[in-house]
């Protein structure tokens, strides 16, 4: 390989990066170019490329009023408030039932349909809030959920 084909492959390489490179091996680049056209016509072609792309868009009214995670809060905070309100539905419907059934007798069937029906339910919920959520939610929801399961009972 002689000295011109090394100068254009090293060119051929360099030039994607033309305007990164020193002043002294732009000039040697641009030497080249002058002498070899399928090198001027690469930084032509880069050249445009960047041109093109360096161009300002057009601002219409200013600054876009778009928030690209807005669906995505908004999914959260309606999951959120759906495993709240389905632990307070299946509590009332546990402290119904006891009360309704049992006249508040003994607090050992209240304490059984705890651990039969919201313990499974607190599993599955905290288990999702721990895949998607991630944040003081899950702990939050964590701690209601233990605190329920230990204290609900004793409430009545």
């Amino acid at each position: 390989m002689n000295e011109h084909q090394e100068i254009h492959a090293l060119c051929r390489e360099l030039i994607p990066m033309f305007d990164e490179l020193d002043a002294e091996v732009q000039a040697i680049i641009t030497q080249h170019t002058s002498e070899c056209e399928e090198c001027e016509e690469a930084l032509s072609i880069i050249n445009g490329i960047f041109a093109e792309n360096e161009k300002p868009l057009p601002v219409m009214g200013g600054e876009p009023d778009f928030n690209p995670f807005k669906r995505l809060s908004l999914f959260k905070g309606i999951i959120s408030i759906f495993f709240l309100v389905a632990r307070v539905i299946v509590l009332g419907l546990i402290s119904y039932n006891w009360v309704s059934n049992y006249h508040f007798e003994t607090t050992t069937l209240l304490s059984a349909q705890l651990i039969l029906f919201y313990f499974p339910l607190g599993v599955i919920i905290n288990t999702i809030n721990f895949l998607f959520f991630r944040n003081k939610w899950f702990w939050i929801t964590l701690v209601l959920d233990i605190l329920v399961l230990l204290f609900f009972d004793t409430l009545f």
